[in-house]
């Protein structure tokens, strides 16, 4: 036999051995199948203070801005005043309203402590700008005040108090 056929012999002959030893060690290794993706699960967990837990709610209404004006343009105030002469013919209440969605403001206008209108606006938005106007009669001069009141609940949010002299 001539040397490279010889090497070739014992080359394959190792080669078959390690074939074999792969297949055995494959055979005892437990078979593994494939899972399925693992569900993420969140746990919830409660705070760590003593205080008794409540449900937020919805948050309240609130008036961030209000002023009485003589116009108002685009949803905005113009010429606002705390006192107005006795000729003025209109007046409007402008409220800026947040946390107010689905829900209804009204402005109720006070002369001398005597209500003389109760408007509702409906609240279509968390932020959203409304007002609401008064024809003053000549000869109604005095203290005038328009309550800010939340329809839902009956609480005064804002006073706005002005005067015609």
């Amino acid at each position: 036999m001539s040397t490279p056929y010889f090497f070739g012999i014992i080359l394959t002959a190792a080669i078959v051995a390690l074939q074999a030893q792969e297949q055995k060690s494959v055979s005892r290794a437990p078979q593994q199948q494939k899972q399925p993706p693992a569900k993420v699960t969140t746990v919830a967990t409660a705070p760590t203070t003593s205080a008794p837990l409540t449900n937020a709610g919805p948050k309240e209404i609130m008036v961030k801005r209000a002023a009485i004006a003589l116009d108002v343009v685009d949803r905005e105030p113009r010429d606002t005043a705390t006192a107005f002469p006795p000729e003025v013919r209109r007046l409007y209440c402008f409220s800026e309203i947040a946390n107010g969605s689905g829900g209804e403001i009204q402005h109720r206008w006070y002369w001398n402590d005597d209500l003389l209108n109760s408007v509702s606006l409906p609240i279509s938005a968390d932020r959203y700008r409304t007002y609401s106007a008064k024809t003053i009669v000549p000869g109604m001069v005095g203290e005038w005040r328009v309550a800010i009141v939340d329809s839902k609940t009956e609480a005064v949010l804002r006073m706005v108090n002005f005067v015609v002299k």
